[in-house]
């Protein structure tokens, strides 16, 4: 750890927003860890990571011996304050699948009776290291007991950036530690309660200094990222920092992770010092409270705040009438309307410039809702009018909508703020029969889909996305791809066609989805499957929502 000058304090600091748990590495507070968290509370840390068996993880395993008893007393304080201010940590000597087989019948026993005071405890929170490159008894254990019993802790697996903590490879095994971490997530079934904690070394493994390669972990389920005070560094003004591939690591794939808590340790010290822990509680606060696209402010005020990495049924406004409240939120969108105003405009201008007519263009608007698209027209007719003042150009209206909810609402806009200008027909759009001819056609039936890869890293597919990018008319877009967002579009997010069983793919690996759209009587679905090379040669995925037996979009 650098050599810290410790006239920096917390006290001129700010109370950092985000929560920081302080690593106790040695088991000194077995009976007076209110007065450890005391201590690190004024330092700003909001919870502590502290052994469950308190003296006995210091204890060395004899072949014949049991372990000490646990030691850490529960009457020391409340249920609560178990459960708001402390993680536990099993015993570091636990090892399940130890070569030494009395060392990992003894660890077995000693895990569940930890497990069973974490819960007795009411802890929210329990760290387990993983040893191995394959931890087959610990991930049994884990799925046994977490999927079998009730409990309602989360397990947080630390995961180290350096392979070497994890014993040399064995002939065959060419996995990094995202395909180590993957399997192991894997054999506990995927347990929503069981998370990654990521625990950076000073020296990084390749993968998590590739973009490419550790970009695979916004994916997954990191509860935590550790980061220990020897990775430190001080700049010219003696402020510490993290050295910069660590930096960009923990922006990149941390910060932006709201789930992901920073924990801090020093493990080079001698004994437990708070105050020396407190000194690196600014540099991380900073560095968490960094966000990546659009800040807390915005964060907090979206209108979508809330949805963002949630799965959603998407809305089937075909059958089911959508309510005010969806169509208010739909409305809030601060780019939609404009770029369909502009894309009005240009096909006005175009149509006028091409002789189509002289003086009247009719618009018809598709599925209007409440309006918004209407209001849309009626300013892309006061631009051209503007631009065209030596012509008499007008729009014909009209306002198409199935929602007889919304057709009230049509009614009052036509009444109080379209002057009456526009025909409000109650009909499904695929029914509708007008007896004049439409020069524009304004509609929002969007939607998304295709693709085929080939990875450039080992990763596990669990499904496909799925985008689009549509041209409203000549140069104006929306788009929801990633590389070419509308600024501040949220009317619509991607489509997600998910694999019931993921599949591991290895670097160069090519990857094929068929995706097909089916058609009933009743409504629409789609169906797909995935293929890829495995080393017994081709693989065919099961086919995916067969006659739309999980998701069918009704069309009446």
């Amino acid at each position: 750890m650098a050599d810290v000058d410790h006239q920096q304090t917390n006290g001129s600091e700010e109370k950092p927003t985000v929560s920081i748990g302080a690593v106790v590495g040695s088991p000194c507070f077995d009976r007076d860890l209110v007065s450890a968290a005391s201590k690190l509370g004024t330092v700003n840390f909001r919870f502590l990571c502290y052994y469950i068996g308190g003296q006995r993880a210091t204890w060395t395993p004899v072949a014949g011996q049991d372990p000490p008893e646990i030691s850490v007393p529960d009457m020391q304080m409340n249920a609560d304050s178990w459960s708001r201010y402390f993680c536990g940590q099993m015993s570091p000597w636990i090892d399940l699948d130890a070569e030494d087989e009395a060392l990992a019948a003894v660890s077995e026993r000693a895990l569940l009776q930890e497990l069973d005071y974490a819960k007795y405890l009411n802890l929210k929170a329990i760290m387990i290291t993983l040893k191995h490159r394959d931890s087959p008894r610990l991930a049994a254990l884990l799925a046994k007991r977490m999927w079998t019993t009730n409990v309602y802790y989360r397990i947080w697996v630390v995961v180290p950036t350096e392979e070497a903590a994890l014993g040399e490879r064995r002939d065959g095994d060419d996995r990094d530690l995202w395909g180590v971490w993957a399997d192991f997530r894997r054999a506990v079934a995927n347990h929503r309660l069981i998370g990654a904690c990521v625990k950076l070394s000073a020296d990084l493994d390749d993968e998590f200094v590739e973009p490419k390669r550790y970009r695979r972990w916004l994916a997954e389920p990191v509860a935590a990222v550790w980061l220990d005070a020897d990775l430190f560094m001080q700049d010219a003004r003696n402020k510490l920092l993290l050295p910069p591939a660590h930096s960009a690591l923990v922006r990149a794939l941390f910060a932006p992770t709201p789930s992901a808590q920073p924990i801090i340790s020093c493990s080079s010290a001698a004994s437990f010092d708070a105050d020396v822990l407190g000194l690196y509680v600014p540099p991380v606060a900073r560095l968490f409270a960094e966000r990546v696209g659009v800040d807390s402010d915005e964060q907090s005020n979206s209108v979508i705040s809330g949805f963002d990495d949630a799965l959603q049924v998407p809305l089937q406004p075909l059958s089911d009438n959508l309510d005010s409240h969806t169509y208010e939120i739909f409305e809030k969108d601060p780019i939609k309307y404009v770029q369909y105003q502009k894309a009005i405009e240009l096909a006005a201008d175009k149509l006028l410039s091409d002789g189509v007519a002289a003086t009247e263009l009719v618009v018809m608007v598709l599925g209007a809702g409440r309006g918004p698209l209407v209001s849309a027209a009626i300013k892309a007719e006061a631009a051209v009018q503007r631009r065209r003042r030596d012509s008499a150009i007008s729009f014909r209206l009209f306002a198409v909508e199935k929602n007889e909810n919304a057709i009230v609402t049509l009614k009052f806009m036509n009444d109080t703020h379209w002057r009456k200008r526009v025909q409000v027909v109650c009909s499904d759009m695929r029914s509708f029969r007008p007896d004049v001819q439409a020069d524009i056609v304004v509609s929002e039936l969007l939607g998304s889909t295709r693709g085929a890869s080939a990875q450039q890293h080992g990763s596990a597919v669990m499904g496909f996305a799925g985008y689009f990018d549509s041209v409203l008319f000549d140069d104006v877009t929306l788009s929801i791809l990633p590389a070419t967002h509308s600024p501040g579009l949220i009317s619509w997010f991607p489509a997600l066609f998910p694999l019931r069983d993921p599949v591991r793919l290895k670097k160069d690996d090519q990857l094929n989805v068929d995706i097909s759209r089916r058609l009933d009587d009743g409504g629409v679905w789609y169906e797909w499957r995935a293929q890829y090379e495995s080393p017994d040669g081709p693989v065919t995925t099961e086919l995916q929502n067969p006659e739309g037996q999980s998701y069918y979009m009704r069309l009446q």
